[in-house]
């Protein structure tokens, strides 16, 4: 990697853009054993896993004590198998069923598609069934789901809110009586008002856990304790433990952090890269070169030079824009530019031919278009792709040769989790951010020791925001009734919204032999009107 960062800085268009370069050292693996179910341990072995990692482990066996976790290591160090061995286990034994909610339906298929081949590794008689609940499927799609009753369903919290708990006790019920695990993948992604509605979510999740388990005296959960185990996925942020609490409204003292991966990684060269100002703007003017260019520029030559790369920028417009152009600039270079000496992967020299492998990566494309990309990522036959944050979350697409990011993505969080795709194996990746004009681009160029040495930042969501709360109430008590203790799940502002909304005629207030409750009163579905 040396050898190609000295190349790129011989280039024509160079003038000095390198402002930082740092090498973050690999490390060896490191391996924890732990006893496994026959079935499981043959699963994994068939997929070339003899060993767990010592991260993996760790949240396995939290998970099996009946901890919460919060799994906080970067991308690709395998957290898949940190909740698949629980969930299966529990299905294995005793039929319990595991909710796995991630934000993208990308996530959720790539996800599903690595769950289902270990479901069918442990053979037809295990009973474990992995099935995808969104809004991609038609109403008797979601029939079949429901006849099947799966011990592993995957959802967004969109249909989580819309489709699911709306119908928990007429439709979902034997899957909510039986429910031991709750992942939570990319709980970092739920921050700020997104967040906060679905922190909002989960605490009514968690009430119908509690009174779907309850009815049932001879389930586990009819105990003290009804409610499920939740495991939190996240990238490095700040506050794992304390994010992950107040998002799924558990105790912060019942998880377990899980923050040092233990994978096997080899060095990370890392290029601050700033963009040569424009001479007739005058020296000092602030006017830079488009990082856009300067990041295509980078772009076509890594992959020329056999570096499989994909370069994340912010909008879809200039994902497909320059995809494009870093095509059509791989075509014009021709059949003449030798590429014999630094090709030694043995990867195609045409240009021409390179130019038929770039693609754009947004959420916007078809799941076939997406899924192809995904798969030529992990073939090799992809050499170069544009996207945004799209592939920024943990769709598996292998380890790639380079990352550039076409200007900083706002959080060093978000900057990390994009880098974290570079890296095959052991062997040495690069990284290259490219800085806008934006002066938070400028400031951490002109301050590297703030984006590589501080720490990261913290993830902030608020479920007692008061504009939000009411139409979550409404919707818990069109769920299931009421009770003064539900202050347990909405915080110290439940009292007051649930008097307003009494008072509106949302809610009908009544005195049983069980104590005060509250039922809606309301027409329609308020999980629909939100």
């Amino acid at each position: 990697m040396d050898e190609t960062i000295s190349w790129l800085q011989d280039r024509p268009y160079y003038e000095g853009q390198v402002r930082e370069r740092r090498t973050l050292p690999g490390r060896e693996a490191t391996y924890r054993d732990i006893t496994l179910d026959s079935r499981i341990k043959r699963a994994l072995a068939e997929d070339g896993i003899e060993r767990l990692y010592g991260h993996q482990a760790e949240a396995i066996e939290a998970t099996r004590d009946g901890d919460n976790v919060v799994l906080a290591t970067p991308t690709a160090s395998g957290k898949t198998l940190a909740y698949a061995v629980p969930a299966f286990e529990r299905a294995l034994d005793e039929r319990a069923t595991t909710l796995y909610i991630a934000p993208q339906v990308a996530l959720i298929n790539d996800q599903a598609a690595t769950l289902s081949a270990y479901a069918r590794r442990l053979g037809f008689g295990s009973g474990v069934q992995v099935d995808v609940y969104t809004g991609r499927q038609g109403r008797s799609e979601k029939e079949a789901i429901r006849e099947r009753q799966p011990t592993v369903l995957l959802t967004t919290p969109d249909m989580l809110h819309y489709g699911i708990l709306p119908h928990a006790h007429r439709l979902w019920d034997w899957f909510f009586e039986r429910l031991e695990t709750v992942v939570v993948d990319e709980v970092h992604e739920y921050r700020g008002v997104f967040g906060s509605h679905v922190s909002l979510v989960f605490r009514r999740l968690n009430r119908v856990c509690e009174r779907l388990a309850g009815d049932d005296p001879g389930h586990r959960a009819a105990s003290a304790d009804s409610r499920p185990d939740w495991v939190c996925c996240s990238a490095t942020i700040g506050n794992p433990v304390e994010h992950a609490a107040t998002v799924t409204g558990q105790d912060p003292e019942s998880f377990v952090p899980v923050e040092e991966d233990q994978s096997a990684t080899g060095p990370t060269h890392w290029l601050l890269w700033n963009p040569p100002e424009y001479e007739g703007g005058g020296f000092g003017s602030g006017r830079r070169r488009s990082s856009h260019v300067e990041t295509k520029n980078l772009f076509v030559d890594l992959v020329e030079r056999g570096l499989q790369t994909v370069a994340f920028t912010r909008s879809r417009q200039t994902a497909e824009r320059y995809a494009t152009e870093s095509s059509r600039e791989l075509r014009s270079r021709g059949e003449s530019e030798a590429r014999s000496a630094s090709d030694a992967s043995g990867e195609r020299s045409d240009p021409r031919a390179l130019s038929t492998d770039i693609f754009a990566y947004q959420a916007a494309l078809t799941d076939d278009r997406r899924e192809h990309i995904e798969d030529g990522l992990k073939s090799g036959e992809v050499r170069g792709v544009w996207s945004t944050n799209a592939l920024e979350l943990g769709v598996d697409i292998g380890g790639l040769d380079a990352v550039l990011l076409d200007g900083y993505p706002g959080t060093r969080m978000a900057a990390f989790q994009q880098a974290g795709r570079a890296g095959r194996g052991t062997d040495p990746s690069l990284v290259v951010m490219v800085g806008g004009e934006d002066q938070l681009d400028q400031y951490l160029l002109r301050h590297p020791a703030d984006f590589f040495d501080e720490p990261p930042e913290q993830a902030v969501s608020n479920p007692e925001n008061r504009r939000l709360m009411p139409d979550h109430v409404r919707s818990a008590a069109r769920e299931t009734w009421l009770r003064p203790d539900d202050d347990r799940c909405f915080g110290e502002g439940f009292p007051d919204v649930v008097a307003d909304l009494t008072e509106r005629g949302d809610l009908e207030r009544r005195t049983t032999e069980a104590g005060l409750r509250w039922l809606y009163d309301g027409g329609g579905s308020p999980q629909h009107e939100m």
